[in-house]
């Protein structure tokens, strides 16, 4: 049961970020750095506002969305 309610978080909190990730949509700029220094934190992290940054992002999201929807149904079943 825990296992279930954990995977729901996390599927809730990128769909989040999915959403949040397509409001940048058009919102891209070659010119724009591919990686920037973290906002909160110490490291650096891709920019949704490059271009390629903003489609790796998205293949990535949609790739753990899909994983944790298949562990969630399988859970479920």
């Amino acid at each position: 049961m825990g296992g279930l309610l954990l995977h729901i978080v996390l599927f809730i909190f990128f769909i989040w970020y999915l959403i949040r990730l397509l409001r940048l949509k058009g919102k891209q700029s070659s010119t724009e750095p591919f990686w920037i220094p973290k906002e909160i934190g110490v490291g650096i992290g891709i920019n949704p506002r490059n271009t390629a940054g903003f489609w790796v992002s998205l293949a990535v999201t949609l790739s753990i969305l899909t994983v944790l929807l298949v562990l969630i149904v399988s859970l479920i079943l």
